[in-house]
């Protein structure tokens, strides 16, 4: 787990992703009223139509609300910030969280040679890691993670296997499956359903 340890410790004070916008310029004001409005026309006040309109590929930051509406793709983190706004906009709670996720390292480096065809760093790629972001949504049992960068729930046994999470501004413990994680704090996730802070190593 020395590489997950490391890759997380790169990562580890990353803020969320958050969407810019210029100023007193209209255009921004003007984009961000329209998706909000947008939102609130969906069936079941569903998230889902995030995926739909944007596909998942690279995106150049800083990143601002007037550009993002009109790009044909964005990455993980544009997606989550979209996500949180349509449930903003409907009046639902949600958090931000930050995961590390294990792949087929073929994928990886799939997406890296993505990431560069553009002129972009692939920094959010350590060999088969990848850092991503999604958001959580709190129930009566615990919290939802939902990818918006594939419109489905994150489990923490998937096709991609959650080795870390970090549940972003908020410092209270939550469950999250058979884990009470702490907020706003990385924590490591073994195959044997245990966990460990990062700030325990």
């Amino acid at each position: 787990m020395t590489d997950l340890a490391d890759a997380i410790r790169r990562w580890k004070d990353l803020p969320h992703s958050a969407l810019s916008s210029h100023g007193t310029d209209e255009c921004c004001r003007l984009s961000r009223s329209w998706f909000r409005a947008m939102a609130m026309t969906q069936p079941g006040r569903d998230p889902s139509w995030v995926t739909d309109r944007w596909q998942w590929g690279p995106a150049a930051w800083p990143l601002y609300w007037c550009e993002a509406v009109r790009q044909r793709q964005l990455d993980c983190g544009a997606l989550s910030a979209l996500a949180q706004e349509h449930l903003d906009a409907v009046g639902e709670p949600s958090y931000r969280v930050q995961v590390v996720l294990e792949y087929d390292a073929r994928d990886t480096e799939h997406w890296r040679a993505m990431w560069l065809k553009v002129g972009l760093s692939p920094w959010w790629i350590s060999g088969s890691l990848a850092y991503h972001e999604v958001i959580a949504r709190p129930s009566q049992d615990g919290l939802h993670l939902w990818d918006p960068s594939e419109a489905t729930e994150l489990r923490p046994f998937g096709e991609a296997r959650v080795r870390a999470v970090r549940i972003v501004g908020e410092e209270s413990t939550m469950r999250w499956g058979a884990w009470s994680l702490r907020g706003d704090e990385w924590v490591i996730l073994y195959d044997d359903g245990t966990l460990e802070p990062l700030s325990s190593r």
